[in-house]
């Protein structure tokens, strides 16, 4: 298996550069695609209708909409070039860019600078709840539950921010935006 852990330390520095590329912390960054994915590059993608897919475990539909939006320039890498009009980006280009190890990184690293950007998620206990139970669910928790919103979250979202967060299994982690 020495093939396999050589190849999850490139991805590892992979996604350490693009993480410092895009301002934010590296060493959540790695935790949050471990837990997400344990660097498995086509994780999600063996399943008939998934959720989620490629390492950042990134939805397809937002994986469209972010492409259209900031054109990730980086996925004509994967002989995907930027076309105008959403007749390109077909549902199996999207797959096979989000499944392209660059591409998923570099997503999830953007949409979490931009969740860590907003005004409602400022730190990465908020960040990393709205980046697994989405946005918007969580901003409506927070109005609605403002001081015990986080009593509110899904199990599955709670046990990601504990894994994410707690820094040698005792405190949370203090990392830098």
């Amino acid at each position: 298996m020495p093939e396999l852990a050589v190849a999850i330390q490139m991805l590892q520095a992979m996604a350490v550069d693009i993480a410092l590329a895009e301002g934010i912390d590296e060493v959540l960054f790695l935790r949050l695609i471990t837990q997400e994915s344990s660097w498995i590059v086509d994780a999600g993608a063996d399943v008939a209708f998934p959720a989620c897919i490629g390492l950042a475990q990134l939805n397809e539909k937002y994986g469209r909409w972010f492409i259209g939006m900031h054109g990730v320039g980086l996925v004509d890498k994967a002989e995907l070039a930027l076309v105008p009009g959403d007749e390109y980006w077909t549902e199996e280009r999207v797959r096979d860019a989000l499944l392209d190890p660059e591409v998923s990184l570099t997503i999830g690293a953007r949409e979490l600078k931009r969740l860590l950007a907003h005004r409602w998620f400022r730190d990465w206990q908020t960040t990393l709840a709205a980046w697994n139970y989405g946005a918007g669910n969580v901003r409506k928790l927070m109005v609605e539950y403002p001081d015990k919103w986080m009593a509110h979250l899904p199990a599955e979202t709670q046990w990601m921010l504990a894994t994410v967060l707690l820094k040698d299994g005792v405190e949370e982690y203090g990392g830098r935006r």
